[in-house]
């Protein structure tokens, strides 16, 4: 590519995507990190986020574990 020259639509649109892959992916690492830490700590006494236990929770930490795993990996793709 000569000085001057802009990069076709196609290069420009690799680069973008990839953009939003890491865009994704680390939204996605953030949010389940996020959660699994307050999730952690749901077993103290003086935790107001999850006031209740159950295996209600537990589903609930797994389905956010598969749906971050799932952007991930689409992001990874």
């Amino acid at each position: 590519m000569e000085r001057g020259e802009l990069p076709s639509r196609s290069t420009v649109g690799r680069l973008l995507g990839r953009a939003l892959a890491i865009g994704v992916a680390g939204f996605a690492v953030y949010g389940a990190a996020t959660f699994f830490v307050a999730f952690a700590g749901r077993h103290d006494d003086s935790s107001n986020l999850f006031p209740f236990g159950g295996w209600q929770v537990d589903v609930a930490a797994a389905g956010v574990a598969l749906i971050s795993a799932a952007l991930v990996g689409a992001a990874i793709l």
